[in-house]
């Protein structure tokens, strides 16, 4: 899938919304999952074309409550909980509020994702969302 420009595979949208040791298993927490991260980004300004992985815990992950956010109900990802220093993923927010209950699959999100490149540049978030990218 194409969004923005940016290469997004299937698996790369997956790893980012599927917790690693919570996949099918009932969500009984929010905070502190275990997350594996890859991203490809193609077609992007120069700077940010490769393909990034993580895999650490997050700070927030799954479906948030109106109640608890004082907003809509949402799917949001914030990652990692503590950067490690090493990996080339250095921060991800990812919200949907189309996400939701038995939606397993959208085009409607919004993800910032800040990268570290395979010359050590920290170049600007990209951030692209429904198909528009900023």
């Amino acid at each position: 899938m194409f969004v923005a420009g940016i290469q997004v595979s299937a698996f790369a949208l997956a790893a980012m919304l599927i917790p690693a040791s919570h996949a099918g298993a009932a969500q009984h927490s929010l905070a502190q999952r275990p997350t594996q991260i890859t991203a490809t980004l193609g077609n992007s300004p120069r700077r940010y074309n490769g393909t990034y992985t993580a895999s650490q815990v997050s700070r927030v992950c799954g479906e948030i409550d109106p109640a608890v956010s004082f907003g809509p109900r949402a799917f949001i990802v914030e990652f990692p909980l503590d950067y490690d220093g090493v990996s080339n993923i250095t921060d991800l927010r990812f919200t949907s509020k189309a996400l939701v209950g038995p939606v397993k699959e959208t085009g409607s999100f919004h993800v910032s994702i800040n990268v570290k490149t395979s010359n050590g540049g920290t170049p600007p978030a990209y951030v692209f969302g429904s198909g528009q990218a900023r």
